[in-house]
């Protein structure tokens, strides 16, 4: 039979398809089947296919011993423990036939009576025999900062973190892995794995770690730290240096490594991304931290730079996935941890909240933002050849390095144009005293905005002279080992309409866009109108516009430079209200 699939009419082609025997296997509890799949095009294509009409993939399947004696465990949207759902026709009308299970591990106590107990089977990880020294031994003490969570629910060494014999496979569902995906760019590391979908039992656990992400901590270091500032090029062999307060580019590299398989390990363990956690304080490794700068003597210090333990939140999050509770007892005292996670102020939220962002940090976005600035202004300023290293090609000063350094405060403005036109959202049910909602206060929509504006100001955007005159184009070798060529393609760099001279001019418009393509969405601008008519002295959406304007037509013309970089913002703004006038969606 034909299927038509994006616009192209596809037949399955069976003389071109038949079992991929490498990657079918049998195993004690699961069986795995690959099938290499063609389908021929009957009209139009597919256009990134060698052949376009001539479409061949892979399709796995697994089939999986159905585990027995599993009690499930009811959902709760005020906490981010992961869940499956489906719909049970049975259930009688005046309840809802949707079901809710959390997903998390089979963990029973040795001892029920006990308030801290050994688990009778624990829950053991097998970390991939690729992993380096000293990265093999940071990962395994971020994997097993969890168990300090885990004692909170009353089990005492709940997770175990081995290293892989040499002859498990990783489609072996009896072993949950960990493993180390090498890559020659950054890319994704993943925590999943399987889940019966009729209870939520987590039956086999699967983290990816991606290699190249160290490389990215450390160009963190060699960008923030001034030359001699203790980098330390030659790792140790084993064994993991004290990150308590790291001081070299090793202890930075290593400390990052630790969080970030504590992250990807709590998604396999049940638990989703907590992006409001750094409103209290790191109380999550499921957040997504950016390093935390600090500045010390007019200098950026990152002694603090990643959370170094598990947060008050992923406590409750285990708590509620694996306390025991006698069965007549669970539902309150499942309850009675959401009751604690309110009392400690400890927030999770929608989306659509504010307060949800990626890489920000901090209680106050406004507080955030005039860090954020106050560190950019710094590490522009130390920024250019002094950062490279004796022999080291000047064209490595454009790419990630200066990206990282010009767009330092990305996340801050980012994180504070939601709060524009923004309102709080809350996870509430009946009976609590939280509200569902509440509109951003007025104050704090004028004073965001204010800091918006000062990050679009030409003195804010300039790059200095002899910093740009240093921006030559990176090497790039040919293929086959021809000579060098300047101006490759670096999926880091910014764009630009001058060829291969640095465009100072797109780097303000970025920032720019930044600012003005985002505070100017159909959306915010119809609740900034809606929002007047229910909050007392409310930001409105003509006094944005006229703040915005005033900013950037209504200040004196600078000269040189600075001239170029206003009539940047110019063009950006006057193109974002533009294009918001213009918009279907727009009220």
């Amino acid at each position: 039979d034909a299927e038509l699939i994006a616009g192209t009419t596809w037949r399955f082609d069976p003389a071109r398809s038949a079992i991929y025997l490498p990657r079918t296997k049998g195993f004690p509890k699961n069986s795995e089947v690959e099938v290499t799949a063609t389908y021929e095009a009957l009209s139009g294509g597919a256009r990134t296919a060698p052949e376009a009409r001539v479409l061949t993939g892979r399709l796995h399947y697994s089939f999986v011993e159905p585990p027995a004696g599993y009690k499930p465990r009811e959902a709760d949207p005020r906490i981010g423990v992961q869940s499956i759902r489906f719909v049970d026709y049975s259930l009688p009308p005046s309840s809802t036939n949707a079901v809710e299970w959390i997903r998390r591990h089979r963990l029973e106590k040795k001892n029920p009576n006990a308030a801290l107990s050994e688990p009778k089977q624990p829950i053991v990880y097998y970390l991939d025999a690729a992993v380096p020294e000293p990265t093999r031994s940071a990962m395994k003490d971020g994997f097993l900062w969890w168990n300090k969570a885990f004692e909170a629910a009353g089990f005492k060494n709940a997770l175990e973190i081995r290293d892989a014999p040499a002859d498990m496979d990783p489609m072996d569902v009896r072993y949950n892995q960990i493993y180390w995906v090498d890559r020659d760019e950054r890319g994704y590391s993943t925590g999943g794995g399987l889940t019966d979908p009729r209870t939520g039992e987590i039956l086999a656990a699967r983290v990816r770690l991606e290699s190249d992400r160290v490389r990215t901590v450390s160009r963190y270091w060699q960008t923030y730290e001034p030359p001699g500032g203790g980098n330390d090029d030659n790792f140790a062999d084993s064994g993991i240096p004290a990150y308590a307060t790291p001081e070299t580019e090793q202890q930075l590299v290593l400390l990052r490594q630790a969080l970030l398989t504590a992250h990807e390990t709590g998604h396999t363990l049940g638990f989703d991304h907590n992006w409001n956690s750094s409103m209290n304080d790191r109380a999550s490794v499921m957040e997504y931290p950016s390093p935390r700068l600090k500045i010390v003597n007019g200098k950026i210090d990152l002694t603090d730079a990643y959370q170094k333990q598990i947060g008050a939140y992923d406590i409750m999050t285990v708590r509620y996935a694996y306390t025991e509770f006698p069965p007549a007892q669970e539902k309150t005292g499942l309850d009675n941890i959401i009751k604690d996670m309110r009392k400690q102020g400890l927030i999770y939220t929608p989306a659509t909240d504010p307060r949800w962002n990626r890489y920000d940090d901090g209680p106050d976005p406004a507080e955030y933002m005039r860090q954020a600035a106050a560190q950019r202004k710094i590490l522009l300023a130390n920024y250019g050849p002094a950062i490279l290293k004796d022999g080291e090609p000047y064209g490595n000063l454009r790419g990630i390095r200066l990206w990282m350094t010009y767009l330092h405060h990305r996340w801050s403005i980012d994180s504070g144009v939601r709060y524009i036109g923004g309102m709080y959202t809350n996870f509430a049910v009946k009976g609590e005293s939280i509200p569902p909602t509440e509109i951003v206060p007025a104050a704090k929509q004028r004073e965001i905005l204010g800091l918006l504006l000062d990050d679009v100001d030409p003195a804010s955007l300039a790059i200095p002279e002899p910093l740009l005159a240093s921006l030559t184009v990176a090497v790039e070798r040919g293929p086959g080992g021809g000579g060098p060529r300047g101006g490759g393609p670096d999926q880091e760099n910014m764009e630009s309409s001058t060829g291969y001279a640095f465009d100072h001019l797109a780097a303000a418009r970025t920032i720019a866009g930044l600012v003005f393509d985002q505070l100017f969405q159909p959306e915010t601008a119809a609740r900034l109108i809606g929002f007047a008519d229910r909050q007392p002295n409310a930001l409105t959406l003509p006094e944005t516009i006229d703040a915005c304007a005033k900013k950037v037509f209504g200040a004196p013309a600078p000269a040189g430079m600075l001239r170029s970089l206003q009539r940047q913002t110019q063009r950006v703004f006057i193109d974002a209200v533009i294009t918001l006038g213009a918009s279907p969606t727009a009220t």
